[in-house]
């Protein structure tokens, strides 16, 4: 990669139904009241709820051609049928747990993970730097997301990958949810997101087959 050559983190995404971003925003104030850390912020002012499909760093000349791909993807695959199994929380570092929804890993979305991995490995560049995330005005740099972007396809694609809906920093369990889990929905918007610190994405650059648009909403 060109140094003077702009390139982006891209986050390719299934964004859930409003109900469940509503509850992706909720317990992640409620983790924030907790844990005091808002290095996962969702909702207004933060990042958007969302199931990672892919993530690269790529040119951002190729943007346009990414979505033309992903455009044909998604009308194979839309809409999806997905469920929220549980919520559970994993280390991230000593001392650093994050929460997420659970979605279970069914054939129908391990496809188009599949087909999307493929699609945007050529796309996708071998270096990643600071000035390829969206952060926040005062943000430092976060080089355990700019590492986990740039080894997504062989390190948590395939076989690893595991499907979920990140809530943020702390623990929390089922009993934090108002959902009743195991919960049913479908998803109808897939977006190509710029990514952020803490795996947040922060900017929806080009969202299809939505009804309507998605930002503001958490």
């Amino acid at each position: 990669m060109h140094q003077e050559e702009e390139a982006i983190a891209v986050d390719i995404a299934l964004i859930p139904p409003a109900e469940v971003r509503s509850e992706v925003g909720r317990i992640n104030r409620t983790l924030i009241r907790r844990s005091k850390d808002r290095g996962v912020l969702l909702g207004p002012g933060g990042g958007i709820a969302h199931i990672t499909l892919a993530m690269a760093p790529i040119r951002a000349s190729d943007l346009s051609a990414v979505c033309e791909l992903l455009t044909g993807v998604w009308e194979r695959h839309r809409p999806l049928d997905l469920t929220l199994t549980g919520v559970s929380s994993v280390m991230t570092a000593p001392g650093h747990p994050v929460s997420g929804f659970d979605i279970a890993p069914e054939p129908a979305l391990r496809a188009l993970h599949d087909e999307v991995v493929r699609g945007l490995a050529p796309f996708a560049l071998t270096e990643t730097a600071p000035s390829m995330l969206a952060v926040r005005k005062g943000e430092g740099d976060d080089p355990a997301i700019l590492k986990y972007v740039r080894e997504f396809g062989a390190a948590h694609a395939g076989d690893r990958y595991s499907p979920h809906i990140t809530l943020g920093v702390g623990e929390a369990t089922d009993p934090d949810t108002r959902l009743l889990l195991p919960y049913r929905f479908t998803a109808e918007t897939v977006a190509v997101c710029h990514l952020g610190n803490g795996g947040t994405c922060r900017a929806v650059l080009r969202e299809f087959g939505g009804r309507q648009a998605l930002a503001p909403l958490p």
